[in-house]
C-alpha cells in the first residue's frame, strides 16, 4: 500500500524494510533536531554522564585499595537512610567474610537441609558469641524445610 506525500507528490510505501528505515531516519532527524534547538539539553547529556563517569573512576581507582569504606558504604547507607542503630550486611561470602571482624550482632536463619551449592557462610568463631534467641519454624505450604531464626551477641 502507498500513500501520497505532502511533499512533492510521490508515493511512498507503508511497510516493508523502506519503510521501516525511512521511518528510523525521520526519528533520529527529529531527535537531532530537538537537541540543537535546546543548549541546556545538550549540556546535561554531556554533563551528567561525565560526572557519574569521574566520580565511579576516583572511587574505584582511589579509594577501594586504600579502604574498605566501598564494601561497607552501600549497608551503612541503607541503615542511615532507614535511621537504624545497626547496618545489615546482605548477600556474597565475600561480603560477609569481610564484615564478620567488625560485627557486634548476628542474625542467623539455618534451615534445616541439604542442598548441593559452592557458596556457604564463613567460619565463625562461636566461642567469642552467645545465642541471645532463637526461633524455630516447622515445613509448612509456604516454606519446603524446617529452618531456625537465631541472634547472636558478640561477648
Amino acid at each position: 500500500m502507498t500513500v501520497q506525500s505532502a511533499l512533492g507528490g510521490r508515493l511512498y510505501p507503508q511497510a516493508g524494510p523502506v519503510a521501516s528505515a525511512r521511518r528510523v531516519r525521520a526519528l533520529i532527524r527529529r531527535h537531532a533536531y530537538l537537541l540543537l534547538k535546546s543548549w541546556p539539553r545538550l549540556v546535561s547529556m554531556a554533563y551528567y554522564p561525565t560526572v557519574t563517569m569521574v566520580l565511579w573512576a576516583f572511587l574505584t581507582i582511589y579509594l577501594k585499595p586504600t579502604t574498605s569504606f566501598l564494601q561497607d558504604a552501600p549497608g551503612f547507607f541503607i541503615g542511615e537512610a532507614a535511621g537504624d542503630a545497626e547496618a545489615f550486611i546482605v548477600g556474597g561470602a565475600e561480603l560477609y567474610r569481610e564484615s564478620l571482624s567488625r560485627a557486634n550482632r548476628l542474625y542467623l536463619t539455618r534451615v534445616r537441609a541439604s542442598v548441593e551449592g559452592d557458596t556457604t557462610f564463613p567460619d565463625v568463631e562461636w566461642n567469642n558469641w552467645q545465642l541471645v534467641e532463637s526461633e524455630d519454624h516447622d515445613a509448612n505450604e509456604k516454606n519446603e524445610h524446617a529452618y531456625r531464626f537465631e541472634t547472636y551477641d558478640r561477648r
